[in-house]
Parts: C-alpha cells; structure tokens; sequence
C-alpha cells in the first residue's frame, strides 16, 4: 500500500513536471508570438491556394492565427479546461469570409490542421534546446498534442458551424447568381458569353473597366461599396450601368463599360473624391468577352498589390501603372522581393522623408530618359535642384557599390513604391 502511494505520488510529479515545461514553453513563444504567428500563416498560405495571399484576406488569416495561437499559448500556461473558451472575434470572421467568398469548408479545415502541425514543429523544435530527459520530454510532447488536437476539434467544430450558417444566408442573397454565372464565364469565355447575357442582362459586345472595390479600414458595407461605383461610373462617362457583384462585405468586384479614350484621359482626382474613402484597383479598358474576363485579371493583379500588408495603401491603383504587373511577378515571395529593394537600394530604402524624395527624384530622372529639364517639369523644382540631388544620390549609391545595371535600379523603385519596405 505504501509503494502504491509512492508510484501514484511520482505520477502527479510527472504530470505536474510536464505542466510545468509546458508553461515554460508558452511563456517563451509568448514572447516570440509574431514570429511563430508569421511563421503558422505563412505556411498556411503557402501551402492552399485558397488562402493565398492573392486573396486579399492575408491580414484577416493573421488576425485569426495570431488568435488561436494565443488562446493554445493561454490553455498552456494556465491548464483552462475547454469549455471554459470562446472562439476570437478573428477566427469566426475569417471562416464567414471564406463562406461569403465560396472557398470551400475544406481549406478552412485543412488551414487548422496544417496550423496546428506548424504550431507543432515550432514546439518540437524548441523542446530541442532544453536539456530533459527522455520520458520527461516525452510527457511534455504528449501533453501538447492532446491539448492542442483536444483545441483544434472544438475551435473546426466551432467555426465550421459558423461557415456553414453564414454560406447559406449568402446563397440566399440576389448576387449568387452572377457569381456563379461570372464563374462559369470566366472558364468559358467563348462559348458561355450568351447564356452570361442571359442570366445577367449584361451585354459582353462592348469594352470593360474591370475594378475592385474595397474599404480598408472596414468600415464600408457592400450596400455603400455599390454606391461608390456608381458614383465612379458617372465620373468615367459610362455609357450604361456596370455589373457589380458582392464578394464579402467589404470587397465588391465590378465591371463597368467604357470608351477606352475616356479612361486614358482620367481625372483621377475625381475619381478619388466619388470613391468617399473606400479603395480602387483597376484593370485596363479591353473589349469583349476575353477582355471582360482579362481586365479582371488584371484589378485582381492589382488588388493584390495594393493590399499587400506593410505596403501604404493608396485609394486608386492601376495595373496600367509603371512596373505593376512586373512587381507582381516579384512579389510572388513578398518577404525575398523586399529584401532585393533595400539590398539593390541601399540607403533609398529607408522608411524616411529625405529617402522618399530621393526615390521619386531618380525614379523620375530615369523614367525621363536622364533629362534633367523634364525631371525638373515633373516635379516642380529648378534644374539645378535635380542635378544636385541626382549627384548626390548616385554618390551615395556608388559608396556602397550599388550603381551598376540602372535597369535593376528602375525596378527595384518601382517594386518599393508598389510594395514598401515592409518589415
């Protein structure tokens, strides 16, 4: 009877022990929590298309992973029995999101396992460094596992519920059909163009501004999104209604006919002014119905540009921009495309008013073909100021060796003002 309270005693110190780790552990990756949320959405995004960044829904992937991994850090550091949680505000809005959007329930579920296993191998690896011996490290990797497979069953039980809600309310709203019609032109634009009239009332036989419409401060509901283009309409001359389509609350894509001379003489001040705050991505005015299917490709190309996060919004981006489509390429891999700017830039990097001048004096002198005349024209200055601050900042590059293919130069400029710094 003595030894079996001596081998139950040892227990609980077993349990207590690895507890114990477990707290220790939280703590730490408390302390690193952006970086382990980075690192958990990043892989997400990575590895399901769905969830790429092209979506336009990376900050709200973060905002929701940066959730979660604090409620698994909190169970950790403190024992909180499970139906003692709530799920974040971020979590549940995401997976409403990805409903109103159609992304299927499958991404959602697979974005938690594939978290939970990164979330995993961060423990794992930091388990390494820690001098235990092998039953105890054991213990602490058991205990993890259950509680975070016991958290990820209830928080997909959770906002799988919440997905499945949310994606039958928006099914049942008047834009459902064009959504599926505009699906099924886009896989077809030759032979789906008459029946898209036909659902849509929309005629393809003519040129599309396609735009995407967003607030980014998340304060636009649809309802006021619409009302803004309507409003952009009228201050690009259309000769007919545009065909807008809901995507999430605060994301409206759009299509609006033009005359192509109209949008290359654009007052885009005004167009600013009709938007009332909410954000613009546009494509480029093309005709028919590969045009119609296109110039969307190309607001999305835009969009993703503009809603890169680190990046200083602005209200109109235009993939008719200077090296838009070409920083779009780059910035496949965001992280490597930015560390290549201040690499090829040097001190033009840097996140300061006189970097900033200096940026837009050479991108404009190089743009300009070298001429110090329309250099000066463009930007309201003497000659004389171009030229001394030219040869300054090519002084300054050539002290780090860093004027050599002024091509690289061009678009690196081009990448950080389409881009930012970034962290």
């Amino acid at each position: 009877m003595s030894d079996a309270r001596r081998v139950g005693a040892s227990d609980d110190d077993d349990e207590g022990a690895a507890s114990s780790v477990l707290a220790d552990l939280a703590r730490e990756l408390s302390e690193d929590i952006d970086e382990v949320v980075a690192g958990v959405t990043g892989y997400i995004a990575d590895t399901i298309d769905d969830l790429s960044a092209e979506t336009g829904l990376l900050e709200l992937l973060t905002a929701s992973v940066h959730g979660n991994v604090s409620t698994i850090l909190d169970v950790m550091s403190n024992k909180i029995p499970m139906d003692h949680l709530q799920p974040t505000t971020a979590a549940v809005e995401y997976a409403f999101r990805l409903a109103q959007r159609n992304v299927s329930a499958n991404a959602l579920v697979r974005a938690y396992h594939l978290g939970a296993h990164e979330m995993q191998r961060m423990v794992l690896q930091r388990m390494e460094t820690r001098d235990l011996a092998p039953q105890r490290t054991i213990d602490v990797i058991s205990e993890f596992a259950m509680m975070e497979h016991q958290y990820i069953d209830w928080i997909i039980r959770y906002v799988l519920n919440a997905y499945e809600s949310e994606r039958q309310r928006w099914s049942d709203m008047p834009g459902s059909v064009l959504v599926s019609a505009i699906e099924e032109l886009m896989n077809d634009p030759g032979s789906g163009a008459t029946r898209f009239e036909t659902k849509t009332g929309y005629s393809l036989k003519r040129t599309h501004l396609a735009v995407i419409a967003w607030d980014p401060d998340t304060e636009s509901s649809a309802r006021r999104l619409h009302s803004r283009i309507l409003a952009a309409a009228g201050v690009i001359d259309s000769p007919a209604p545009p065909l807008q389509v809901t995507i999430d609350e605060t994301t409206v894509w759009n299509w609006i006919p033009v005359d192509a001379a109209a949008v290359r003489t654009l007052d885009l001040t005004r167009l600013r002014e009709s938007m009332g705050g909410a954000h613009l991505a546009m494509g480029e005015p093309l005709w028919g119905p590969e045009g119609f299917k296109r110039s969307h490709e190309q607001a999305r190309i835009a969009f993703s540009c503009a809603t890169t996060p680190g990046r200083r919004s602005r209200p109109v981006t235009s993939y008719a921009e200077p090296g838009l489509a070409a920083t779009a390429l780059i910035a496949k891999d965001t992280p490597e495309a930015r560390i290549w700017v201040r690499e090829t830039l040097g001190p033009l990097a840097a996140d300061t008013p006189q970097a900033a001048e200096s940026r837009e004096t050479l991108a404009t002198y190089l743009a300009e073909n070298r001429s110090l005349i329309r250099t000066a024209e463009l930007l309201h200055v003497h000659k004389n100021t171009v030229r001394y601050r030219i040869s300054r900042i090519l002084a300054d590059l050539d002290a780090e060796r860093r004027v050599g293919d002024t091509l690289d130069l061009a678009l690196a400029l081009r990448v950080h003002e389409h881009l930012g710094s970034g962290p």
